[in-house]
């Protein structure tokens, strides 16, 4: 009488993923002088300088 025969299966190889992140890289921030340029050029009011600076300063803007 022919007996079972049990077949033993290996596991399949380790897969390695990589994740990236779906959304692009931050922008760096522009400089104070980068700012102060485009204040100077009309591009951005002297309202929005200050919030900026006061903004990346950690200070609550004040008004005048």
């Amino acid at each position: 009488m022919a007996q079972p025969i049990l077949i033993v299966q290996q596991p399949p190889a380790a897969v390695e993923v990589e994740i990236s992140p779906m959304a692009p890289a931050p922008k760096p921030s522009p400089t104070v002088a980068e700012m102060l340029q485009l204040q100077e050029k009309g591009i951005i009011s002297v309202q929005a300088l200050r919030q900026w600076l006061g903004d990346i300063a950690g200070v609550a803007p004040t008004s005048l």
